[in-house]
């Protein structure tokens, strides 16, 4: 049904902007500034996102489908699983964005299966995802930067 993934979606990513900005916090070493600037970049952007979502969510399926104990919960599930499965901050970050990726790709489908979604919620969804394919660009451009300083290190 559309909306649980669309109330999915939104735990996911009001958990990816709390995850994103505690990184930014947790940033050090030698990429500090240029991490600090990143993950600051990868969460402010996200509160229109998360406000634009909840509003639709609520005209589609009423108040209750934005249950607060519920986003809580789910959460929690998404932190849970980054916070175990991830070796650093940036390949926790990456992981967030493919979960991001994978979310809206699973919620359009529905929409397209059930036809309950507008043209207008499908495009937010579409911008969302544009959006973050952005943030997995950056990310991956950090990665390999890391990967080639490991290297040179290696190699000395």
């Amino acid at each position: 049904m559309l909306k649980d993934k669309l109330s999915s979606l939104l735990a996911l990513l009001r958990a990816a902007q709390q995850t994103h900005w505690t990184i930014h916090w947790q940033s050090q070493g030698l990429a500090f500034y240029s991490d600090h600037q990143l993950f600051d970049r990868l969460y402010t952007g996200m509160s229109e996102e998360i406000d634009g979502l909840a509003e639709k969510i609520v005209r589609y399926y009423g108040e209750e489908a934005v249950d607060p104990l519920a986003q809580m919960q789910g959460m929690t599930n998404w932190v849970q699983k980054w916070t175990q499965n991830e070796d650093t901050l940036v390949d926790m970050a990456d992981a967030i964005e493919f979960d991001i990726q994978q979310s809206i790709e699973e919620a359009l489908e529905t929409a397209e299966l059930t036809g309950e979604a507008s043209y207008g919620l499908e495009n937010f969804l579409q911008g969302i995802a544009d959006s973050h394919e952005t943030n997995q660009y950056l990310l991956g451009q950090r990665m390999k930067v890391a990967k080639r300083y490991i290297i040179q290190c290696m190699k000395e």
